[in-house]
């Protein structure tokens, strides 16, 4: 372990850092063991629901540590400035809330792809995206999506928790039932006299562990969209109202 580390390049003094910590944490493992505390070697089942509940606390409170009541998360910046901005404003309101910046894109994702030969297209005859020439990946969780009307290229603008081809698959369901609710065939009725049309569905984005960042970027991406172009009912488009929040310097 030492040489792997001192081949990466980190420093003599922060190898011996390491090691020396690793040393520590077992010794008192085994001074646990000792007294009774903890088995070195723990079995499965020991002190299951306690640990589970101590998990839990951890992940439900771990930012009450230093006494905030609360947590917000914003996007990265250079310099970490609007954390910066943000701390100083919450500060100066008196609240306790704690500010943590969201990771940025790292150089590894820019430049590594994780599965190098995986195929261009699904092997699902009812891949809605991979039937449209694959814009977007079709098993991810939690994503947004445009469908597009080949006849007069009006867009869906849509979201869903689920994966693009679980939701894509119900959208050409529905649509082939003549479903009323469908509003891919509201579109056909209303635009093309009941003539079935050709869709094509497009991954935007990919929001697994952001419910509502994925929400509010349907809903701007649906006020992008002029509204004698879009497919959505009224009832969708017209619920969207965000709140913008503005910093300026003083």
């Amino acid at each position: 372990m030492a040489l792997r580390m001192q081949f990466s390049g980190y420093s003599k003094r922060f190898r011996h850092q390491i090691i020396d910590s690793a040393i520590k944490a077992f010794r008192v493992r085994q001074e646990e063991e000792l007294s009774g505390v903890r088995p070195l070697h723990r079995p499965k089942g020991w002190k299951r629901e306690e640990r589970e509940k101590q998990r839990r606390r951890k992940r439900e409170n771990w930012y009450r540590k230093d006494g905030d009541e609360a947590v917000i998360f914003v996007p990265a910046t250079p310099q970490s400035q609007l954390q910066r901005r943000y701390k100083q404003e919450i500060k100066d309101q008196g609240f306790r809330i704690k500010v943590v910046e969201k990771s940025g894109t790292t150089l590894k994702q820019m430049l590594q792809r994780s599965d190098p030969f995986k195929p261009n297209k699904c092997s699902r005859t009812n891949c809605f995206v991979c039937q449209s020439d694959r814009k977007g990946p079709c098993n991810r969780q939690g994503v947004t999506y445009n469908i597009e009307c080949q006849g007069c290229k009006n867009t869906y603008v849509g979201e869903t928790a689920r994966s693009a081809y679980t939701r894509g698959k119900e959208h050409m369901e529905s649509m082939e039932r003549r479903d009323e609710k469908s509003a891919l065939w509201r579109h056909c009725v209303e635009k093309h006299n009941a003539e079935q049309q050709e869709f094509k569905m497009t991954v935007t984005g990919v929001y697994s562990n952001d419910a509502m960042l994925r929400q509010i970027v349907e809903g701007v991406r649906i006020n992008k969209v002029p509204a004698e172009k879009l497919i959505n009912s009224k009832k969708e488009w017209n619920y969207f109202n965000l709140p913008r929040a503005r910093f300026e310097d003083t």
